[in-house]
């Protein structure tokens, strides 16, 4: 129960939360032991501003913890508090980690996460480049993170996801209030193979002024942050000064010197950020020389040697896909991956020839 007291302190605290949690916890012993004291402990202790004063008895009065923790009960969400196991190390490296994350699915374990950011207004070239660095960090184990948001990040999250790899959207609001709405479908199958996390209590709303502070959890989630397209003046350019400031290996895609989206990673890259241009440089700085490790899916490649390479990858994520989730109808199938209904027709009766799927007499498909 810890954490649900770290959550509602941390909701009620708000922007101060990462500095006075620590000291609400140290000062009183816990999170719970702050939040049951009285405002005559607070004022004694230091910890009573004007604006605390204002809110403690009510936020009490409305139960905030027991809100919490119902909500995370009904919809499955996971509350990491920043002492409590579970925590990822990465982040708690950060000058300010936040007291609590909200994480609706499975946080990866690899340590070797890849953030790739950039433009909500992209181009195609852009598009094109995000999709290939995260299919290929994707295709070695390296999970992808990002912001949930138009444009570059949204194309990040689906390539690591049609290559079969994990990614991670850091929200900045609240799993009730999610955003953008149009990415609804998009955030379902990031939850089914990878979290959504949020260190803001449910009910808050995307507010312009949560995401350069979201953009410190993308960082802290990653072991380096690429850059793909940015303008000097955005949030791409504020997680790269965060990547910077918390020592995190900064990489920047260069762009034509006539696009307005590339001013900024031009920019990252005269100030030294290192030159993206090849995804094996940022994976050889990841996970070493190609030839001290083995690609997760290297052993996959012989078994659909008889498909184009186009569809050496589809097969590779179809399968690695159905092998979590079982006996799934065509339909369901289909509703996970973004591929034309007849292209995933054949590639299915494919691998069933092959013998990599199965169909039963339900008409429910198991990788074997």
């Amino acid at each position: 129960m810890e954490q649900i007291y770290c959550a509602a302190l941390t909701s009620l605290l708000n922007y101060d939360a990462p500095l006075w949690v620590p000291r609400f916890r140290e000062t009183f012993g816990s999170c719970r032991a702050a939040w049951e004291a009285g405002r005559k402990d607070l004022a004694g202790a230091g910890l009573l501003s004007r604006e605390l004063s204002q809110v403690w008895d009510s936020a009490r009065k409305e139960a905030l913890p027991e809100r919490i923790y119902d909500y995370c009960q009904k919809h499955q969400v996971r509350l990491l508090g920043r002492w409590s196991p579970g925590y990822p190390p990465l982040l708690a490296q950060l000058s300010a980690p936040p007291p609590v994350l909200y994480c609706k699915g499975e946080l990866p374990e690899e340590e070797s996460a890849l953030a790739i950011v950039g433009s909500r207004k992209a181009t195609d070239y852009g598009l094109g480049a995000a999709g290939q660095f995260a299919r290929a960090a994707a295709a070695e184990g390296v999970p992808v993170i990002s912001g949930g948001a138009y444009g570059i990040d949204a194309a990040a999250h689906r390539a690591a996801l049609d290559a079969g790899g994990k990614t991670v959207a850091v929200l900045g609001g609240g799993l009730e209030e999610l955003y953008p709405r149009r990415h609804l479908r998009l955030f379902d199958r990031i939850c089914q193979e990878g979290a959504l996390v949020t260190e803001y209590d449910p009910w808050t709303p995307p507010l312009p002024q949560n995401f350069p502070l979201r953009n410190r959890i993308i960082v802290g989630l990653s072991k380096a942050v690429l850059v793909v397209e940015a303008a000097i003046r955005s949030g791409a350019m504020s997680t790269a000064h965060a990547a910077v400031d918390e020592n995190r290996e900064l990489f920047a895609v260069p762009g034509p010197i006539s696009s307005e989206t590339s001013q900024g990673t031009h920019r990252l890259l005269k100030q030294g950020a290192r030159l993206a241009d090849d995804p094996e440089e940022i994976l050889e700085f990841l996970l070493g020389p190609r030839a001290e490790r083995t690609p997760p899916q290297a052993a996959e490649t012989d078994l659909f040697r008889d498909l184009s390479p186009s569809e050496q990858k589809k097969a590779g994520a179809l399968c690695a896909w159905l092998q979590k989730h079982q006996g799934r109808s065509l339909e369901e199938i289909a509703d996970h991956f973004p591929w034309p209904l007849p292209v995933l027709s054949t590639l299915l009766l494919e691998l069933e020839l092959m013998g990599r799927v199965q169909r039963n007499s339900r008409n429910r498909y198991n990788a074997v």
